[in-house]
């Protein structure tokens, strides 16, 4: 809401805290210093310091913090900036990722829509009579959506280069072709091509701006900019079509090697149709071809965008391609046709893929060719051994579409049988059992036994409030006990030794003897007073430092006397502080409240 005030609140802020820290460690400085130091025998006591010394240090900021603010402010109202702001960022192209648009295939029943089924989308000078024009290539699908790459860093068609010019395809069979294109309505990242590109170039006002932000996919043919088309922008392409099979040769081919995302999500009933549609026919391109064949003599064309035009619902997500293959009537369009086509192409082992485009219906002889946006259209590639990527068109040709059955079949009402049943016999009240109206009793409860359960319930749930608040010290207990099992069977005697009069130790620290990390056993014992605390830490100090191994007798006996000098510490404590010392958490590396606040 202030984004002023906060800013120079935080700096402000900021530039205290950093002050007062200055003064702190300078404070602490200077109480080392106030201790006395000895120098040559003779002791000198430097002045405490007192007072807040960082007084002028603080005012001194804000001095100098409110003078730039006051000039930051009347630079700004005197010589205000001409122009819009410039940084690094803005003149840079970022890199195309296909990930961060969305699919183009998603919006497939946007072009069939008025007004843009009627509108031009593109004007094509040179496009070829059976020409279409590729918008983008589709290989990756997750259930939801298809779309282009998959993110995946082996993913080939996810990654986009940018070509300034020119791009090598002279490894590639075809005729070569030349298209001058003008965009109308078409707008979008998308660039539409034919084939395999060769050259681009562009041509208008906003010429350099797309060509410094031109990328291409050679793996799928897909070109993008990364600022978006607009009406009037135009561009020359060279491109090279490739050779495809006949529909004679498309029974001959063989699944090629190309890598493609894995599928994501498979349709319900999509094998089991595949399997009707490919029957008995033998090799993968015949079962290709009977799988195309099935779905062009089964499907239905429809947008469901007019009237009068039976129900199609958009979107190819797994769930509308099951609706399309159970139900009565396969009444779908282009956007479903394809992907399903390309499922049903992997499942036969194709690596398959899904292009989204143009399909003209009429291309000029000469002059112009206009693309409206009826004839958007999508189809299938498939990858062979004999001519690599082969375009395959599995949509229905447009036809009536016949009315729906009904779902529920007409009852037919059956004539009754002239027979009448037999009469029934009168019925006899002297041969009827009388009815049972006695009720059953409860029994009488136990009142005893009522008492007990309510004991037993009353004590069952102050246990459970007792476990509950007593948990914490009973874990402080278990975990001093595993401590101690660990020590005791350590697997060599001397760690033995030495875990016994550690467990001695923390015992000793467990009861509020104030010992130092850097103490010796002998110094602990001197703390505890007495002969045998001393006789212990002579024992233990022998069998860590001797040259020979100690014993398990040895070893037990230390032990013995750990466990005597414990009941000696409790001896003189009343029964709370025992309590205390055995829930006491300094042993296992706990420290107390004071001592977060001592100097």
């Amino acid at each position: 809401t202030w984004p002023l005030e906060l800013s120079l609140g935080l700096l402000a802020a900021v530039l205290a805290w950093l002050a007062w820290r200055r003064w702190y460690r300078r404070r602490e400085a200077i109480r080392l210093l106030t201790r006395s130091s000895t120098t040559g025998g003779i002791t000198t006591s430097l002045p405490r310091l007192r007072g807040f010394s960082g007084v002028r240090t603080i005012v001194s900021a804000g001095i100098i913090l409110a003078i730039a603010v006051s000039a930051g402010v009347a630079a700004s109202a005197l010589a205000p900036p001409s122009g819009p702001r410039l940084v690094a960022r803005s003149a840079i192209v970022q890199p195309f990722d296909p990930l961060a648009y969305p699919s183009p295939l998603s919006g497939f029943r946007s072009y069939e829509k008025p007004p843009a089924v009627n509108d031009t989308m593109l004007t094509v000078t040179g496009l070829p009579s059976n020409g279409r024009i590729r918008i983008a290539t589709l290989d990756s699908y997750n259930g939801v959506v298809y779309s282009v790459g998959s993110g995946q860093p082996d993913a080939l068609s996810g990654s986009f280069t940018r070509v300034p010019y020119a791009f090598d395809q002279s490894a590639v069979r075809g005729k070569q072709v030349s298209l001058q294109v003008e965009i109308g309505r078409y707008s979008g990242v998308w660039v539409p091509t034919l084939g395999k590109l060769e050259s681009i170039d562009f041509s208008g006002s906003r010429a350099e701006s797309l060509r410094d932000s031109f990328y291409y996919n050679d793996n799928s043919g897909t070109a993008a900019v990364v600022r978006p088309l607009a009406k009037g922008d135009r561009y020359t392409l060279t491109a090279v079509q490739p050779v495809q099979p006949s529909l004679a040769q498309l029974s001959t081919l063989m699944p090629g090697s190309a890598r493609v995302p894995a599928i994501g999500v498979v349709p319900d009933d999509l094998l089991t149709t595949l399997n009707g549609y490919v029957g008995d026919a033998s090799g993968a391109g015949q079962r290709l071809v009977a799988m195309i064949t099935g779905l062009k003599e089964n499907g239905y064309i429809s947008h469901g965008v007019s009237p009068n035009a039976p129900f199609s619902r958009s979107g190819h997500a797994a769930d509308r391609i099951t609706q399309l293959l159970t139900d009565q009537r396969m009444i779908g369009d282009q956007e479903q046709y394809a992907v399903t086509a390309a499922l049903m192409a992997r499942q036969l082992g194709f690596p398959a893929r899904v292009v989204f485009g143009f399909a003209p219906t009429s291309v000029a002889a000469e002059g112009a060719t206009t693309i409206r946006g009826s004839d958007i259209s999508a189809w299938i590639e498939v990858d062979t051994t004999q001519f690599g990527w082969v375009t395959v068109d599995p949509n229905p040709p447009v036809r009536s579409i016949p009315e729906e059955k009904p779902k529920d079949p007409t009852q037919v009402a059956r004539p009754q049988s002239p027979v009448q049943p037999p009469a029934q016999p009168p019925l006899n009240h002297a041969t009827q059992t009388p009815p049972d109206s006695t009720q059953d009793n409860p029994a009488n409860p136990n009142a005893l036994l009522e008492i007990i359960f309510a004991i037993l319930r009353i004590g069952g749930w102050m246990l459970l409030v007792a476990a509950v608040l007593l948990s914490p010290f009973l874990t402080i207990v278990a975990a001093k006990r595993r401590r101690s099992v660990l020590r005791r069977r350590a697997p060599l005697a001397v760690d033995r030794m030495s875990g016994g009069w550690q467990e001695f130790e923390d015992a000793v620290i467990d009861h509020g003897y104030l010992t130092s990390p850097s103490s010796t056993r002998s110094e602990i014992a001197a703390v505890v007073g007495g002969m045998q605390p001393l006789v212990l830490a002579s024992v233990a100090d022998r069998a860590v430092f001797s040259p020979s191994t100690p014993n398990d007798a040895d070893v037990e006996a230390l032990w013995g006397s750990v466990q005597e000098l414990r009941v000696s510490l409790d001896a003189s404590l009343t029964r709370w502080q025992r309590i205390k010392a055995l829930v006491s958490v300094r042993s296992l590396g706990g420290y107390s409240v004071k001592k977060l606040f001592k100097r």
